[in-house]
């Protein structure tokens, strides 16, 4: 439902599940780690408050003036490494485990 015309382009932008919460609801998700759950609700509650409600060319207005005036805050960086598990498989320098990671094949 929210996408913004990229005429340099000729295609869609898509705001991320994380643009449409901050910029919609007001609210950060996806902060520690990720969650099907949260990614659930905030789901619903944009469709019931904008979906629903008729307000999609509102919202989508207000998400692509939030985006040209870089309001957006900055996602959070991934960790690497949860709970001592390596999730470095592509970035060698930070592995944990000492085992190859993708570019080793290369």
């Amino acid at each position: 439902e929210f996408k913004t015309d990229n005429p340099d382009r000729g295609t869609w932008n898509y705001f991320s599940l994380f643009q449409a919460a901050y910029g919609l609801l007001g609210k950060y998700i996806q902060e520690a780690t990720h969650s099907p759950v949260e990614d659930a609700t905030v789901s619903m509650q944009i469709y019931r408050e904008w979906v629903m409600t008729g307000s999609t060319q509102k919202a989508r207005t207000k998400l692509t003036k939030m985006r040209n005036e870089r309001l957006f805050p900055r996602r959070p960086a991934n960790p690497l490494h949860i709970d001592g598990v390596c999730g470095a498989k592509y970035r060698p320098e930070k592995c944990i485990c000492g085992q190859k990671t993708a570019l080793d094949n290369e």
